[in-house]
């Protein structure tokens, strides 16, 4: 059976009428959006897009549609207590901008199984057997996505064997998931958008548990 760490986590809220230059680190500490002392890096501040990476993991980046807070280093950074609050409050501070949805967004990586063992797996134990899987030779990999769209929030989930370049290669490693719970909102719902982003924990233990649920195991 695989097992699944998680690797990069984000929230993504969609807005209209971001204004991508307000976003810089003294914004940011200023209104006490991230925490004091924090050590930005590679700054970047233009009309249509900037971003605000820093040392400790996190990277605040703004779009005119969209805004994003990501953490790559999640056993470095305690996401789970440290980010609901920091979109929250970054929502706070700019009450007039017209928020329509946000997405909480997972990738998780598995090491073991890999290569063609990994795809043989997603193959046999995902797909409906039949002809069709013969067909030009036979089929090689593939790409799933599931949706969970009854009621929101949705999920979208996507299920694949990740590969990395090597030289002129790419070589197949272990199996990745791609998760993104989705609510859309109107802009008077700020409590409601709020509790929502309070679950990113909770909906991550979820989808862990789902994960599991899926047959990913040698026939």
């Amino acid at each position: 059976m695989a097992e699944f760490r998680l690797v990069h986590v984000n929230v993504v809220v969609l807005a209209e009428s971001n204004n991508p230059r307000l976003l810089n680190p003294d914004f940011l500490e200023r209104n006490k959006i991230v925490p004091e002392n924090w050590t930005p890096t590679n700054v970047i501040v233009t009309p249509p897009f900037a971003t605000v990476p820093y040392e400790q993991g996190l990277t605040i980046s703004v779009e005119e549609t969209k805004l994003q807070f990501a953490v790559d280093a999640t056993r470095l950074l305690s996401w789970d207590e440290l980010l609901p609050g920091v979109v929250i409050r970054y929502l706070e501070v700019l009450p007039h901008v017209a928020y329509r949805a946000v997405g909480l967004n997972y990738t998780l990586f598995s090491d073991d199984p890999s290569g063609e063992a990994a795809e043989n797996i997603l193959i046999t134990s995902m797909l409906k057997s039949g002809d069709w899987l013969d067909f030009c030779g036979g089929i090689t990999g593939v790409n799933l996505d599931l949706q969970y769209r009854k009621a929101q929030p949705y999920l979208s989930l996507r299920i694949a064997v990740r590969e990395r370049v090597d030289g002129e290669h790419k070589v197949l490693e272990g199996f990745m998931v791609v998760a993104n719970c989705h609510h859309d909102f109107t802009p008077p719902d700020v409590e409601t958008r709020a509790a929502f982003i309070r679950q990113l924990s909770a909906k991550n233990k979820e989808l862990q548990a789902l994960i599991k649920q899926l047959p990913l195991r040698a026939q």
